[in-house]
């Protein structure tokens, strides 16, 4: 997505635990890298890790409240100065400033787009401009921060204190590799489905250990026709790795399989690695494809491929917001259909200030149009690149288990295929349940699970909660860990109150609790108070730390739904899916929510007008905000008086290219002015905006014709034709006028910046295309027959004729049905009409 304005990006990318990409797991094999340094010092990850270094790695940003304050509690200047190279040389720590727009003057504390000096007083290496590192990483928020041990391996220790790294980098096995026989398996790298059912597995090989390999021998188990014995010869050097692959892993119906490695080494703590795969999904020839878009609609795209790699069909998306159908009929075969998002982010847009997330359900049909099989449903909620459903079309039914008496019994089967599964091939799948079966390969619904141990917590107002009671007697736990410190965390609230009114204010299905292990009993209640949180809401003091260390918490928000036995749904992040009625449903399918509403009442906001209306609230508490109303219409408005100077709205400005455009912009003042030399307020007596730069070309701006007092907007209209794609930080000169004991001093040269977005020309240009015009647009690509010819008649264009009363060329009669535009042909112009119309010959 384009997300570029710094404005946004502070307010979204700063701690919140859903990004464009899912942050690297825990004991990932670190990637390599070599960077240099602002000091001109080269520095290479194998080189420490090799020589027995742990690396501490702190992706950041230079406008990121939550970094600067990590920064600002020295926890890892303390570890450098004490067990850096100049010290202990037990670890090496190196920043990453990952946002490429910054500069060397943000990071000294200087530029525009800096909240301090990152520089001074800072002896580990800082690394500038390493965007493309931290998409190496996978960095989805700042700060994140990895450890990476001398193993290659990383792992996400975020924002501990000095005394808790240390601890880390101390561990016995973030020590140099000792091990000299240690093979390991780092990740599942193979497709999770086939048509066949029959998959060819893929796995990372990697040599922990000193000494190299030649051979080690892998088991898998869970599949039909295990167990499988795999042995890999060859020669793997310390701390390389390899691919392996494992074919004819057989699939009689979705599985976790195992596979771990069985010769005899060192280490066995990392032999084993689990991966669900699925069986293809019977389907009908009809297939329909409805997709609801997020605001970013070009970066969705979808394919269907056959067997052979051949898209049978595709598509992808203009507008925003939209619903799409697209109805697709295919013969019988192996398909694959293909979702892609170019950014990564999948289409989870409320992350990124969408009103909403885009949701795609791709079914099969019958005859009838009722659903006969539901291949991909995708509420938004999460991230991904790409992602790939097998399915199997068979027009008059799909093969399965006829046998009623096998656990996997298929009653819309169509003759036999041989799957049938019985006796101990049915079974509990599940490693972590109570009841797992090694030699079940269908599971049959028969897992049984430890009950997990919630504890006791003391929320602010002093009411204990025993949550391993509360979740035995059939209440859901809803827990949403939060940070008193996260924009998200407040924007979220509303929802959460929602949930937590509508579902009986703890006494129903539904448990909901806050949880913040950032601050104690006073901090978190004045949080609670000041943003309206209804639900109860634990800190420190009351038992947040131990529940977040139960979880693996590492980024805020994170919802987490729990019962007694284990977690229902634990990727439950910004927006709640919707946070509506049907949201248990959609997250644990036949677990109920029994409704009781509250009595309470909830305070809020009631204007409907205002950006934070919250339709819950009963009484009127007087937080309404119209800051979301930044437009010419709204000058003079309260709301302006709690608003920074600058230009607004604070959204990028979206154009096309070639497209006419026309909007306005808001230059807002304010009462007083802070210098950051001297570190004092003055009051602002006014400012002039003397001259704006970095305009797309073919836009102009109105500038203010005089100053704008202290206090006050002006509105600056934006017009024009943009003759140039791309992002542009336009630039705001101003002159800022103080006054100072009853004199007014001018300070020169003060910037504000607005970002515009000239996105390429997706519908064409209309336009007059001939240059010898009054009123040629060069831009132009497709004529709409309103030249002006100055010759008269004689020089009208194709499809035009003159017209005496208007002077000026006009489209022609056209006896085409199809020619809309009346261009005395069918083409891109008549865009609705092209299937049907195109070759025609118009006469």
């Amino acid at each position: 997505m384009k997300k570029y304005t710094h404005f946004l990006l502070a307010l979204i990318l700063v701690m919140v635990s859903v990004s464009s990409q899912a942050q690297l797991p825990n004991g990932s094999f670190a990637p390599n890298f070599t960077v240099t340094d602002i000091n001109g010092n080269s520095h290479t990850l194998y080189d420490y890790l090799d020589s027995g270094i742990p690396v501490i790695l702190e992706f950041t940003a230079t406008w990121c409240g939550p970094c600067w304050s990590y920064h600002e509690s020295t926890a890892l200047q303390q570890l450098y100065d004490n067990h850096g190279p100049d010290a202990t040389n037990e670890v090496m720590v190196i920043l990453i400033e990952a946002d490429d727009a910054t500069t060397m003057a943000d990071l000294n504390g200087t530029g525009t787009n800096t909240i301090g000096d990152w520089v001074t007083g800072t002896n580990f290496p800082i690394v500038d401009n390493e965007q493309s590192l931290s998409q190496t990483y996978n960095v989805g928020y700042y700060p994140t921060i990895y450890t990476i041990c001398p193993n290659h391996q990383l792992t996400e220790t975020a924002q501990m204190d000095y005394a808790q790294h240390l601890a880390f980098i101390q561990l016995a096995n973030c020590d140099a590799i000792t091990n000299t026989n240690n093979p390991s398996l780092l990740n599942y790298t193979g497709p999770i489905s086939d048509c066949s059912n029959n998959v060819v597995a893929e796995l990372t090989l990697f040599n922990a250990g000193l000494d190299d390999l030649s051979a080690v021998e892998i088991t898998t188990t869970g599949c039909a026709n295990c167990p499988l014995v795999t042995n890999w010869s060859g020669l793997l050097g310390s701390l390389d790795m390899v691919p392996i692959q494992i074919p004819n892993v057989q699939l009689t119906g979705d599985s976790q399989i195992q596979f771990q490695i069985t010769s005899a080494n060192d280490d066995v703590s990392d032999d084993t690695i689990t991966e669900d795969l699925f069986i293809a999904i019977d389907a009908l020839s009809e297939i329909h494809i409805d997709v609801f878009t997020d605001c970013w609609p070009e970066e969705s795209s979808w394919f269907i491929f056959d067997e052979n790699s051949t898209v049978m069909a595709s598509g992808t998306y203009l507008y925003g917001e939209t619903n799409y159908s697209d109805v697709v009929n295919l013969t019988d075969g192996c398909y694959t259909f293909q979702f892609n998002d170019s950014y990564g982010d999948g289409m989870n847009g409320t992350m990124f200030n969408c009103a909403s997330d885009g949701n795609v359900q791709v079914t099969s049909v019958n005859p009838d149009q009722s659903i006969f099989s539901l291949i991909w449903d995708y509420d938004g909620s999460y991230p991904f690149f790409e992602n790939t459903i097998f399915f199997t079309i068979c027009a008059n039914g799909c093969p399965g288990c006829t046998d009623t008496t096998a656990c996997n019994y298929d009653e819309l089967a169509v003759g036999d295929d041989g799957s049938c599964v019985f006796g101990d091939a049915c079974g509990c799948t599940d490693t972590n349940a109570l009841n797992f079966s090694s030699l079940a390969v269908w599971d049959d619904g028969s897992c049984e699970y430890i009950p997990v141990n919630y504890g006791t917590v003391t929320d602010v107002t002093g009411g204990v909660y025993n949550l391993d009671s509360i979740a035995a007697g059939g209440q859901k736990i809803l827990f949403h860990f939060l940070a008193d410190w996260n924009t998200f965390d407040v924007l979220i609230t509303p929802d959460i109150n929602n949930i937590y009114t509508l579902y009986g204010c703890n006494t129903a299905d539904v448990f909901v609790i806050g949880i913040n292990n950032q601050g104690e009993d006073v901090v978190t209640q004045n949080w609670a108070n000041s943003n309206g949180y209804l639900a109860p809401v634990v800190s420190l003091d009351g038992g947040a730390d131990p529940l977040s260390i139960f979880f693996g918490i590492n980024a805020f928000p994170t919802f987490i739904l729990v019962d007694q036995f284990q977690i229902l749904d634990g990727n439950v992040y910004s927006g709640l899916d919707g946070a509506t009625t049907s949201y248990f449903n959609l997250i644990a399918p036949g677990y109920s929510i029994a409704q009781a509403p509250c009595t309470v009442d909830v305070f809020g906001c009631l204007d409907t007008t205002a950006c934070n209306y919250l339709a819950l609230a009963t009484i009127d508490d007087g937080s309404c905000d119209y800051s979301c109303n930044q437009n010419c219409s709204t000058l003079g408005l309260d709301f302006w008086d709690g608003i920074d100077p600058g230009v607004y709205p604070m959204q990028t400005t979206v154009m096309e290219f070639g497209v006419p455009h026309a909007s306005e912009l808001v230059f807002n003042t304010t009462l007083q002015y802070y210098d950051q030399d001297s570190q004092n307020i003055f009051d602002i007596d006014s400012v002039m905006v003397n001259s704006v730069s970095m305009l797309p070309n073919g836009i102009g701006i109105g500038l203010p014709n005089s100053s704008v007092m202290s206090g006050d907007q002006a509105c600056m209209p934006l017009n024009g034709s943009p003759a140039e794609e791309g992002l542009f930080m336009t630039t705001f000169n101003c002159s800022v006028y103080l006054t100072f004991f009853d004199n007014v001093i001018e300070i020169n040269d003060v910037i504000y910046t607005h970002v515009i977005e000239v996105t390429p020309n997706v519908n064409g240009i209309y336009g007059c295309t001939y240059s010898f015009s009054p009123n040629y647009n060069p831009l132009a690509n497709f004529d709409d027959g309103t030249c002006v010819s100055s010759g008269g008649p004689s020089n009208c264009g194709p499809g035009t004729e003159w017209d005496n009363q208007l002077e000026m060329c006009m489209p022609s009669a056209s006896i085409c049905v199809e020619d809309i535009d009346g261009s005395g042909a069918v083409n891109t112009g008549d865009l609705l009409f092209l299937l049907a119309a195109y070759g025609n010959i118009c006469e």
